[in-house]
């Protein structure tokens, strides 16, 4: 059976800011809640080792929804523009998973918990235009993702080579 070796590279940092949840309540699919993407910055690594920094555009937001088993799935679309004016647009999808006593600290109103009492990973999928980021079109990424405040999501985000 033939065997590969794939690698995952570092491209990006996400620091995005959210506002409170504006919660729509039960749902069939779960508890739903929308968190809107109200800014923050990136930066990020090109396929030629160029570096590019920018902006999270106050556009998106994350329509999260809470599953009974209280698995978080989380479906966040947004924009960034770089500082030299492109904008990509992302689709990112995961899921965030507390440990036992995570869990219990959430439903005692406390958040974010440390990082160590969740597991949150996530896809993002990019639509960047023509020129030096088209790239992040052709690839395939994951990331991490940490709660480092109640209104910061950090994202990590890895090309899968």
């Amino acid at each position: 059976m033939p065997t590969s070796t794939h690698q995952l590279t570092f491209r990006m940092n996400i620091i995005a800011k959210i506002t409170p949840p504006v919660e729509l309540g039960k749902t069939p699919d779960g508890i739903c809640m929308n968190y809107p993407i109200i800014g923050g910055e990136f930066y990020a690594i090109g396929n030629d080792q160029s570096k590019i920094k920018g902006v999270v555009l106050p556009n998106g937001a994350d329509f999260f929804r809470e599953r009974a088993d209280k698995v978080g799935i989380l479906n966040a679309i947004y924009s960034l523009q770089t500082e030299t004016g492109q904008v990509i647009n992302i689709q990112n999808t995961g899921l965030i998973r507390n440990t036992k006593k995570g869990q219990e600290m959430v439903e005692q109103g406390i958040w974010p918990i440390p990082e160590s009492e969740y597991y949150c990973r996530c896809t993002p999928v990019f639509s960047a235009p023509e020129g030096p980021l088209f790239w992040l079109n052709d690839s395939i990424f994951t990331g991490s993702v940490t709660y480092p405040a109640a209104d910061t999501v950090d994202i990590k985000v890895f090309e899968l080579t």
